[in-house]
């Protein structure tokens, strides 16, 4: 994605059914409209403002950002 030394890029994608689930598993219906993504990251401290800042602009609906 790209060739820069310090350049990265964060891509959070699905494809249905990848992998195959060991286990079968089963998500009630009722839950769809609280479906989360949870994404953990390890950044520089001095990023953290620029990540921050962009992510505002990018999300529509920011319901709650917690930076730990």
């Amino acid at each position: 994605l790209s060739t820069a030394a310090n350049s990265a890029a964060w891509v959070v994608h699905t494809v249905p059914g990848f992998p195959t689930a060991r286990t079968p598993y089963s998500w009630p219906v009722a839950e769809n409209a609280r479906g989360h993504v949870l994404i953990c990251l390890t950044i520089s401290k001095s990023q953290i403002n620029a990540i921050g800042s962009s992510r505002f602009h990018n999300i529509k609906d920011v319901t709650k950002l917690k930076i730990l």
